[in-house]
């Protein structure tokens, strides 16, 4: 066993200047995080879920579907992409008004020789 104790180990990072604090802090995180530490994919991710499933981790969970979002919308798909353009129409017109250094409430920024 060793004689070194975390009170005597905090009591030595506090003489430490903040850089140093700095730096232990991270080589700390660095050898908890260890196996985790490797750079995450989307194929090391379904991997693990395959595994996990076939493990039968997932057997008797309970599906979250309909549970927290709002109810169903009563809507057609044509009403939903009409409102879709809609949205996007506006988006596209504020953006161009933005561009030309105009909006809404105010006359042509670039006219006024603002240097804007």
């Amino acid at each position: 066993m060793s004689s070194v104790s975390l009170a005597h180990v905090l009591e030595l990072a506090e003489q430490l200047n903040s850089e140093d604090k700095r730096a232990l802090a991270v080589r700390l995180q660095l050898d908890h995080l260890g196996a985790f530490a490797h750079e995450v994919t989307r194929e090391s991710c379904e991997e693990r879920r395959l595994a996990l499933k076939a493990a039968g981790t997932f057997e008797h969970a309970q599906s979250l579907a309909g549970r927290y979002g709002p109810p169903r919308l009563d809507i057609s798909e044509e009403e939903l992409h009409t409102t879709i353009r809609a949205a996007a129409a506006e988006w596209e017109e504020e953006l161009d008004e933005l561009s030309s250094g105009r909006d809404k409430q105010g006359p042509d920024l670039r006219q006024r020789g603002t240097g804007y």
